[in-house]
């Protein structure tokens, strides 16, 4: 899995688990959840990522 993916996919399940209590200025969850989105937007799509790491093994 993508790291920036990943990061996501535990932002989000960190938000099902806490609900909108974990929401509050006074936990981190926004700010992870900020920092994952960023880090999304920047890695770009997960496509090319995948086909990369994908290729590897059949290269060998």
């Amino acid at each position: 899995m993508v790291p920036a993916r990943a990061l996501s996919t535990v932002a989000d399940a960190a938000a099902q688990v806490h609900g909108a209590k974990g929401l509050g200025p006074d936990t981190p969850l926004p700010r992870l959840q900020r920092v994952a989105r960023q880090a999304r937007l920047l890695d770009g799509p997960d496509d090319p990522h995948v086909s990369v790491v994908a290729r590897r093994p059949l290269r060998d």
